[in-house]
């Protein structure tokens, strides 16, 4: 009740040049320092953050190593977020290459894998964002032109 939750999507298309990769490390910076600002203005309501996505690199989430420099980069932008993987199967070329990550344990649930939408290579990841909300009861008023005589009407 009353908490605030940051959501962030992420495309990296595969085979980025290094100068990219440079570019996804100041950009997944600047995502998890705003994750991070707004989780502090939003202390006291407990913020949530939630950041997914394609980011085609290739990390060995075991053991916590990444294939090359660009990988321990994000690696490390992580850890100083805070965030945590959640995808734990292959979704593409027999790796983990998208993710959803998060900064509060418990917030993601019923993560699975999926077959490939269409001529995608990529498996869909189908998940719940934990949230709670008050349940207001409306008094409004809706009219149903289903069930409308419009015949009298003309």
């Amino acid at each position: 009740k009353g908490q605030k939750t940051l959501v962030g999507v992420v495309y990296r298309p595969p085979n980025s040049s290094s100068g990219v990769g440079d570019g996804i490390k100041q950009e997944t910076s600047k995502i998890i320092n705003a994750c991070n600002k707004k989780q502090r203005k939003y202390v006291q309501d407990k913020g949530k953050s939630v950041i997914m996505g394609d980011f085609n690199l290739h990390i060995d989430w075991v053991n916590q190593i990444g294939r090359g420099a660009e990988e321990e980069d994000f690696l490390e932008c992580m850890r100083d977020g805070c965030l945590d993987q959640h995808v734990g199967e292959p979704t593409g070329e027999q790796a983990i290459l998208d993710w959803v990550l998060s900064n509060e344990e418990g917030v993601i649930g019923r993560l699975v894998v999926r077959a490939p939408l269409g001529k995608s290579d990529h498996g869909m990841v189908e998940f719940f964002i934990g949230m709670e909300s008050d349940i207001v009861n409306s008094e409004t008023m809706v009219l149903n032109l289903e069930r409308g005589s419009f015949e009298g009407v003309r």
